[in-house]
């Protein structure tokens, strides 16, 4: 499954915006340490479901402009086992 993760990430260019041990785009969050996030830090307003970290980045992956709304983040609409 990481290897999966990380196809996608490359593939869909996350490091045009988003920044991993010191590489990549500065117009997104910083990556490198989002696993170790508070999960008091997240916005689970517009999130259905468990309120768990793992579901939150599953639908932001899948529909980012719902979870965010205005977020620069395209929907990439990714299948959840893809998310």
């Amino acid at each position: 499954m990481i290897d999966r993760g990380k196809e996608l990430f490359r593939k869909n260019k996350c490091l045009v915006c988003h920044m991993v041990d010191g590489r990549g785009g500065l117009k997104a969050p910083e990556l490198t340490y989002i696993g170790d996030k508070d999960p008091e830090l997240f916005d689970f307003t517009h999130v259905t479901g468990p309120r768990t970290v793992f579901n939150w980045h599953v639908q932001h992956l899948t529909h980012a402009g719902t979870v965010s709304p205005g977020t620069a983040m395209p929907d990439f609409e990714f299948e959840p086992d893809e998310a």
